[in-house]
């Protein structure tokens, strides 16, 4: 697994590269052995999960307004009301996750 001396962004830059190894080798198996969908789910967990003890001051404030959810794809999603910012949002992402049972 190497050493990581920034584990937050190298966690990141790494996800990012595996998932460009994966798209140069996937088309070598039969499409029954492509584990696309797998690799996008496990990619995303840890991306959402692990970050968040040291970065999560840096996922900005910003309001979530109706144009912010729509570039989000979450155009007919229910949010909680009381989720009211980005950074509200992906803690909230983050724990249903991380403590999913």
């Amino acid at each position: 697994m190497g050493n990581y001396t920034d584990i937050e962004y190298e966690f990141v830059e790494r996800t990012l590269a595996l998932i460009t190894q994966y798209e140069k080798v996937m088309y070598q198996y039969p499409p029954a052995e492509q584990y696309n969908h797998t690799l996008l789910i496990n990619c995303l967990t840890g991306l959402v999960v692990m970050p968040k003890e040291r970065t999560i001051n840096a996922i900005p404030k910003d309001r979530l307004l109706s144009h912010v959810k729509k570039d989000m794809g979450l155009c007919h999603t229910w949010i909680n009301p009381d989720i009211t910012t980005l950074r509200d949002f992906m803690v909230n992402l983050r724990h249903a996750v991380a403590h999913f049972p």
